[in-house]
């Protein structure tokens, strides 16, 4: 799925209390920077995936934020 509808399926306010949309406002703010500079065109898409465990992760962390 594009990114527009995985923020329309998720809840902005979902993403939002994640920090999620200022990390896709980061992202966005690159393609555009690659679209300007080298003339190129990157299209972002969502997938499920499954979570990754382990210290490094922050699995911890992100439990506490869904609950």
């Amino acid at each position: 799925m594009k990114l527009k509808e995985y923020i329309e399926k998720a809840g902005i306010v979902k993403l939002m209390a994640k920090d999620v949309i200022s990390k896709l406002m980061e992202l966005e703010h690159i393609c555009n920077w690659l679209n300007v500079m080298l003339g190129i065109e990157v299209e972002i898409t969502v997938k499920p995936a499954k979570q990754k465990e382990g210290r490094f992760y922050g699995k911890g962390i992100i439990d506490k934020l869904n609950n």
